[in-house]
């Protein structure tokens, strides 16, 4: 099925990607999280290889990764996070309320791919050399990827919920949208 898949979603924590200030065991976790989506990224380019070499046909892809944990404080993007991560979260309603609109998904999904080109635009000035190879290597039959930072919740809200505190407010959620509404916007989708 993921050779055949026309949406894929590959996650990726965006600390990862960009890390800032971390600790020697953040970087042990880092290194060990890239060759885990390196080995997840060479399978799939295998699958459609060996698919292709029996000459069965394969549809276009469109290739997503999701930066997870975008508001994580051991991301470098912190003018990204500012933008998109916490300008969402401060505003939440008034985004939802636009998203729920006839419009609101085809705007959504144009910022979504400004952000994505500002995230393209950061990877060529990553030290890492993997780091700086990566849209290339996501690149499938000259589809550019997508690169959306996202985070299922708010971290404040998830600190505050950590210490055990009454009487708080439900966590609210950051830009988990898109890579649900790109997947359904085709019948044959696959989120790794």
């Amino acid at each position: 099925t993921f050779e055949r898949a026309r949406v894929m979603v590959f996650c990726l924590p965006a600390w990862v990607a960009f890390p800032g200030e971390m600790s020697d065991e953040d970087w042990t976790k880092r290194e060990n999280m890239m060759k885990g989506f390196s080995a997840v990224l060479t399978n799939y380019r295998l699958l459609r290889k060996d698919r292709k070499n029996l000459g069965q046909e394969l549809s276009q892809t469109r290739i997503v990764v999701a930066l997870t944990q975008a508001d994580d404080e051991r991301c470098a993007l912190t003018t990204l996070r500012g933008c998109w991560i916490d300008a969402y979260v401060n505003r939440s309603e008034s985004h939802l309320k636009r998203l729920a609109k006839m419009s609101g998904p085809t705007s959504y999904l144009a910022t979504a791919r400004g952000v994505s080109d500002y995230v393209r635009s950061e990877f060529e000035h990553a030290p890492d050399q993997a780091i700086r190879m990566l849209p290339d290597s996501l690149e499938i039959e000259d589809e550019k990827p997508w690169f959306i930072p996202v985070t299922a919740m708010n971290g404040k809200t998830l600190r505050t919920l950590t210490d055990r505190s009454v009487g708080i407010d439900p966590p609210v959620s950051a830009h988990v949208e898109l890579p649900l509404l790109l997947a359904l916007c085709d019948h044959s989708n696959v989120l790794m």
